[in-house]
């Protein structure tokens, strides 16, 4: 590769203090950081009301190793995402 192939972008920073400087590069980073939706975490209530299924049915989802959960506490939650994810697999082993 010559020097000739090589595309030179400068950028002249003129009066920007260190903090500003810094807020700039991070807000510049975060754009084009890929977005995710924020991690949601749901009581065993909440899991089975947005599965549509008993509470019962979820316990037994979990102790068969479907539904994935952790324990905080003395509580047992689960990650929206790893309820949707199981949802997706279900219903790609159903089609088969």
């Amino acid at each position: 590769m010559t020097q000739g192939d090589l595309k030179i972008k400068a950028t002249q920073i003129l009066s920007v203090d260190p903090t500003e400087f810094a807020n700039m590069v991070a807000d510049i980073v975060i754009a084009r950081l890929p977005h995710h939706e924020p991690v949601e975490l749901m009581t065993q209530a909440e899991a089975a009301k947005f599965l549509k299924i008993g509470v019962g049915t979820l316990i037994a989802w979990r102790a068969k190793g479907a539904i994935m959960a952790y324990g905080i506490q003395s509580e047992v939650r689960y990650f929206k995402s790893d309820l949707i994810a199981a949802l997706i697999q279900l219903e790609s082993s159903k089609r088969k």
